[in-house]
């Protein structure tokens, strides 16, 4: 039993001191703050993150969670990234990171939103599902949302879960 207590210990990151208080399923929070907590409850054993559609690195803030390396990676080689990877296809043997974080999830963005020029878009129901299930791996912090689009309730986090073939952590 002392093995196995010691194995996990040496395993696990140190708690992250600037998750303070309580988690619940819905809160009004920085989503750099909800990546901390994310990380704290669901990958303690995570030390390498990348997130595969960094824009703004708004789920960034400084200081990282202890013991994270975090790699950065947006396809537009203009950006100020550490690589330049589409996030359906990074060319990247399995394992390279702990954690993948935030396909793109903002269906039919105009041409001249910002959204659609910081994160990407897909076009109508079916590639938004396509671009999700694409996006989806094991060991995911995956942004999505179930809403109304065109005409019709989507259950993206449904899409997560069948190219995960997994149930989900909330």
């Amino acid at each position: 039993m002392e093995e196995n207590r010691n194995d996990i210990e040496g395993r696990i990151r140190p708690r992250d001191p600037k998750v303070i208080g309580l988690t619940t399923t819905h809160m009004r929070i920085a989503p750099s703050d909800v990546v901390r907590r994310l990380l704290q409850l669901a990958f303690r054993d995570a030390r390498t993150v990348i997130d595969v559609t960094y824009a703004g690195g708004n789920f960034w803030g400084e200081p990282l969670p202890p013991e994270i390396v975090l790699t950065t990676s947006n396809i537009d080689p203009a950006a100020d990234t550490d690589a330049h990877l589409n996030f359906t296809d990074t060319g990247l043997p399995d394992g390279a990171y702990d954690v993948v974080i935030d396909p793109p999830h903002n269906p039919d963005a105009g041409v001249n939103s910002f959204i659609r020029a910081r994160y990407g878009t897909a076009q109508g129901t079916d590639g938004l599902k396509q671009l999700i299930e694409d996006g989806a791996r094991l060991g995911v912090i995956v942004k999505v949302q179930d809403q109304a689009h065109g005409g019709e309730f989507i259950e993206e986090t449904e899409w997560v879960r069948h190219a995960l073939g997994l149930p989900l952590y909330f």
